[in-house]
């Protein structure tokens, strides 16, 4: 709980300390939802089965071809190969920051962030229920113009996250994209 404080109080710092030197223009907002397949990898993909989630996220278009944004997602349970009684559920937050290039109605781009992950198991083991801890994501995708207000496609995460939870993931999912 500390660390989401922590992180709460940082972003919102950094935005009271840039205020003055940034102007906000609701046409540059983003808002974005994808349901995503989450495969764990490594030591965590030989006793983790593979989960659904969701993500949602707003984006900011800086300049050109860079967007920084804050993400929120959800697997909504992962179970043990070896004992389908728990599940393990995994929620993370963070800022993130893409560069992309449009090319006719094709957008493709790179996202790369620092997120905090939550984990929690649906019965305790061996006094472990839940554990926060900071990871990294980095990824790229593609979207196609449904029209001015509107992209479709899909993305390819890689999430690495240290700490007690210490596993690796692999999110795929389609994105949908609205633009005011």
């Amino acid at each position: 709980m500390k660390k989401i404080l922590v992180l709460a109080a940082v972003v919102a710092v950094g935005f009271a300390v840039n205020a003055s030197a940034f102007t906000f223009d609701q046409s540059k907002l983003t808002y974005g939802a994808m349901p995503f397949y989450s495969m764990p990898t490594g030591d965590a993909g030989d006793v983790l089965d593979s989960s659904l989630g969701l993500g949602v996220s707003a984006d900011y278009l800086l300049q050109d071809n860079i967007k920084v944004g804050l993400e929120l997602g959800y697997a909504f349970g992962y179970e043990f190969d070896a004992n389908s009684d728990y599940s393990f559920s995994v929620l993370n937050i963070g800022p993130v920051a893409k560069y992309f290039v449009t090319r006719d109605m094709l957008t493709f781009y790179g996202v790369a962030g620092i997120e905090l992950y939550h984990s929690s198991l649906n019965k305790t083991v061996a006094g472990y229920d839940s554990s926060s801890d900071l990871g990294l994501n980095l990824g790229g995708g593609i979207g196609y113009e449904v029209n001015k207000n509107m992209t479709a496609g899909a993305e390819l995460r890689y999430h690495t996250v240290g700490g007690d939870l210490d596993a690796d993931f692999i999110n795929l999912g389609f994105k949908l994209d609205y633009k005011f």
